[in-house]
């Protein structure tokens, strides 16, 4: 360490002295001169200006060395006198600016028509994209299953159903699938195994276009058998005809099937006006509330003392079991038009409805309301939507036994 600072020292002195020796010099002043850098490297060398050197900065640790014997105290020796400050050296003159580097390359990258890559103008040998392997054997078609033995006749049935179209489909695993059963007979033919790769080839010239594929053709024989591809097969198209059954017994007196059940009829004039519910009574034998109120409709009507008959209206009523409505607009509507028929459902217990006749439309018709599911503005000024609305509404409430029949009138 001692040796680099004397070294240094002294290279210091040497280049002040050449610039200018003594006093004698008398040049014009040189500009500030650089105050070198000095720092120690990461791995404990000197690094001047910037530069690393091959000097260490940190002497390593020598190996101990062998005990010595105790020696004898020495008299204590006298204190040095302090060195005269050295006087500063006069500043060098700046050097002249060395030239412009030239500007860097940036290098080009291409693919050659054959593939390769270009780097600067240079062909390399190395290929831009792996040529394809050879494409592998295609797999046998799996052989022909064994037909099934003839079964026994069947005894005799009830008149058969009209014969459905085959569905013809693939499955998942490629085999024929007729009428919902899977066949064993194998739809696309198996890959074969992939072959070895070979040693790349050189490029191949372009192959003619393949032969379109044929759509496969189903038809029915003259004896009703599928005819697939130009071939007959075994499965049959249409069923056979059943044996006729036997005759039945007397049927039932339509009034006493139905002369337990119970019908509603909500609607306008021409459930209101007309004997239509009181047939359909006499008819089927089934016990009849006629609560339809003319003039209404299913949507919004712009009088409230009708509008209280509206569908969307009444269904509310029969949802929250509250006609409290229909019962004071009634009394102006007169008792015939609809007071009697609120008083009504007022006392039905729905509970005990088996079907509901809705007979809407004319007046919505005529009153100019929207078919839409919607509309601007209010929804109930739609037919459909207030139709639809009422019927949600009243099987919400009673979703297990009232059978709902609609009627446009």
């Amino acid at each position: 360490m001692k040796r680099f600072l004397i070294k240094l020292t002294s290279l210091i002195l040497i280049i002040t002295l050449t610039l200018c020796v003594g006093s004698a010099c008398k040049g014009e002043d040189g500009k500030d001169g650089l105050t070198p850098t000095i720092e120690i490297s990461a791995d404990g060398y000197w690094v001047i200006n910037g530069v690393k050197t091959e000097y260490k900065a940190v002497g390593e640790d020598g190996k101990d060395g062998v005990d010595g014997t105790n020696g004898t105290n020495g008299t204590n020796g006298t204190n040095g006198t302090n060195g005269t400050n050295g006087t500063n050296g006069t500043d060098g003159k700046d050097g002249v600016d060395g030239e412009d580097g030239k500007d860097g390359v940036t290098p080009t990258i291409e693919i050659s028509a054959d593939g390769y890559w270009i780097i600067n103008g240079v062909k390399t040998e190395y290929k831009a994209i792996g040529e394809d392997g050879k494409d592998g054997v295609d797999g046998e078609d799996g052989k022909d299953g064994v037909d099934g033995t003839n079964g026994t006749n069947g005894t005799n049935g009830t008149n058969g159903v009209d014969g459905k179209t085959p569905t013809i489909e693939i499955s998942s695993d490629g085999y024929w699938v007729i009428n919902g059963e899977k066949t064993e007979f194998k739809a696309i033919g198996e890959d074969g195994k992939d072959g070895v790769d070979g040693t790349n080839g050189t490029n191949g010239t372009n192959g003619t276009n393949g032969v379109d594929g044929k759509t496969p053709t189903g038809e029915i024989s003259s004896d009703g058998y599928w005819v697939i591809n130009g071939e007959k097969t075994e499965y049959k198209a249409i069923g056979e005809d059943g044996k006729d059954g036997v005759d039945g017994t007397n049927g039932i007196d339509a009034t006493k099937r139905f002369a337990d059940k119970n019908v509603l009829f909500l609607g306008d004039s021409v459930m209101d006006s007309f004997n239509i519910p009181e047939m359909v009574g006499e008819m089927s034998g089934m016990t009849v509330y006629n609560a339809a109120v003319g003039g209404t409709r299913a949507g919004k009507h712009i009088y409230d003392n009708y509008d209280a008959f509206s569908f969307y209206k009444l269904a509310n009523a029969i949802y929250n079991d509250d006609f409290s409505s229909q019962l004071e607009y009634g009394k102006s509507l007169g008792i015939k038009r609809g007071y009697e028929q609120a008083k009504l459902l007022d006392s039905l217990d729905f509970e005990s409805i088996d079907y509901l006749v809705i007979a809407f439309g004319t007046n919505d018709f005529t009153g100019h309301l929207s078919l839409e599911d919607n509309c601007e503005g209010n929804s109930f000024n739609s037919f459909i939507y207030s139709l639809n609305y009422g019927i949600e509404k009243i099987l919400t409430k009673y979703p297990s036994h009232i059978r709902r029949l609609n009627v446009g009138a």
